[in-house]
């Protein structure tokens, strides 16, 4: 057991700044700039309407004293389905590290085995899975 890459998630991680979209509409409600990176955004805009000194803290005033508005459209159902596969696939490769690690210290069946894992755990998940491992090891002999 080695290979611990194996254990790692093949999919990114979940963010929520990657299912927002920001939208520059005037005042006919004509979507004139859209994008998904808040500083691209507030540059085209300040090209868009000449202004200065734009930031993300005063774009929505100054946008709305040149009769546009700004929307911030956040794709929640598609976040979602994103965080529950990721959060999935996490467990079951946890699951897999931990039956691995059963079956190559031979207490797969062993009733205490979740508790040694516990211990090993609490010591070494910070550093990552060899850690977990390596505590593990000094650890079964006690169940053994």
């Amino acid at each position: 057991m080695n290979d611990f890459d194996k254990y790692k998630n093949k999919c990114f991680y979940p963010k929520k700044t990657d299912y927002i979209t920001f939208k520059l509409i005037d005042s006919s409600g004509k979507v004139i700039i859209k994008d998904k990176e808040i500083y691209s955004f507030i540059r085209q805009i300040s090209q868009h309407l000449n202004l200065t000194n734009l930031n993300s803290k005063n774009m929505y005033e100054n946008v709305a004293e040149c009769n546009h508005a700004i929307f911030k459209e956040f794709k929640e159902t598609d976040y979602n389905s994103h965080s529950e596969m990721y959060y999935n696939q996490e467990r079951l490769l946890f699951d897999q590290f931990k039956t691995d690690l059963f079956t190559e210290f031979g207490v797969l069946n062993n009733p205490k085995n979740e508790l040694c894992f516990s211990k090993a755990w609490n010591y070494g998940h910070s550093s990552g899975y060899s850690d977990v491992y390596n505590y593990f090891s000094d650890f079964v002999e006690l169940i053994e």
